[in-house]
């Protein structure tokens, strides 16, 4: 999970975003804080005795540019939630910063190195690499430094390498771990900022102490737990007029998941999602989807039924900004949830309704 939701900052500060933002000087610096309210149907993301609550969320965001002809480029980003779910008596809350750094050699290579951190106490579903069928709650931070190199080829194609390295800290019942895994990206941009790429990743996963177990879960003494992920991803994104007011983002990938012993938790997960974004003064609509399937190999249902182990996750969300003068913004969203699978104890479905304001500064 933690991985996951690293993921989607990665290139956060890339050239995308700085063609949205205003003519800037050498550094430029800007804050956001947001408040607002909304619903939730499922807060602990259980199969049964679902609990539903209203929720109240504050949060905020500062990034800082350093934006220059000559030397290196630079951006830092901080952002963070919390979210109050008073008939559930709980909280939970996020915190992400990355700080980069990219300079430019000879024209057609940059080098760039982004360290990260994350935060999170929140309830999470980590059935996929844990034996707890059921969501639990995740205490955890993870450091992460992501250092790359890309080049830009003939015809606009260019090839990046990147390789990451991770530390993630959990309490108990959770396992601490090590990552590390390179990422090779063959990419093609054309038109007006749209692109079409194709990556691989393998990543190598060290924990701390948990065992490693047979195929049918059993515990092993003096072995701890080590996975070997490959990964394969075809990503496009397509701007669809002049002015860019509507882009499309499609990606396909398929994962394959091998663990040392007896892979209980081997598996093999294709993925697919798709996002249409419309972005226009004052308006910004974005709706998005995500479907992705999991078959283990060795893993069953229970000691009771034989089947192999089958999950299918889909989300869906629709989210709308309208910019309310200069400084302020209102945000509302609606984001579904669902999991379905032969273990009817990891089932659930979570409905998610909010609306937030905003005030940049």
């Amino acid at each position: 999970m933690a991985a996951t939701l690293i993921g989607f900052a990665g290139s956060a500060l890339s050239a995308e975003l700085l063609s949205t933002l205003p003519s800037l000087s050498f550094w430029d610096a800007m804050f956001s804080a947001r408040a607002g309210a909304g619903y939730k149907d499922n807060v602990f993301l259980a199969h049964d005795e679902v609990q539903p609550s209203a929720l109240l969320s504050a949060g905020g965001e500062i990034i800082v540019l350093r934006v220059a002809a000559l030397g290196p480029q630079f951006s830092f980003l901080a952002t963070g939630d919390v979210n109050r779910f008073p008939a559930a008596s709980h909280t939970e809350s996020t915190a992400f910063s990355q700080a980069q750094l990219e300079q430019e050699f000879g024209g057609s290579w940059k080098a760039s190195l982004a360290a990260e951190y994350f935060f999170q106490d929140q309830v999470v579903d980590l059935s996929i690499s844990e034996t707890n069928r059921e969501a639990v709650p995740a205490l955890g931070h993870t450091l992460t430094l992501r250092p790359g190199v890309r080049q830009d080829l003939p015809q606009q194609f260019w090839l990046s390498l990147e390789t990451p390295a991770s530390r993630q800290f959990f309490e108990s019942p959770l396992d601490d771990y090590w990552e590390v895994g390179p990422r090779l990206t063959l990419g093609h941009g054309y038109g007006r900022g749209s692109h079409l790429a194709l990556s691989y990743a393998a990543l190598w996963r060290l924990y701390d102490t948990e065992p490693a177990r047979t195929d049918s879960g059993q515990a092993i003494t003096n072995e701890t737990r080590r996975l070997f992920q490959q990964e394969v991803r075809l990503a496009w994104r397509h701007f669809w007029d002049e002015p860019k007011h509507w882009r499309t983002t499609l990606a396909l990938a398929g994962r394959v998941n091998d663990e040392n012993s007896g892979g209980y938790f081997d598996y093999v997960r294709p993925l697919a999602s798709a996002q249409i974004q419309y972005r226009a003064k004052p308006w910004e609509i974005t709706a998005e989807t995500r479907l992705a399937r999991y078959d283990f190999e060795e893993q069953t249902v229970s000691a009771t039924d034989s089947s192999k182990r089958r999950r299918t996750d889909w989300s869906a969300e629709v989210r709308v900004e309208r910019l309310l003068g200069k400084h302020f913004r209102f945000i509302a969203s609606y984001e579904h949830e669902q999991t379905l699978s032969n273990d009817e104890l990891e089932t659930y479905t979570v409905n998610t309704v909010s609306g937030a304001f905003q005030w940049e500064f």
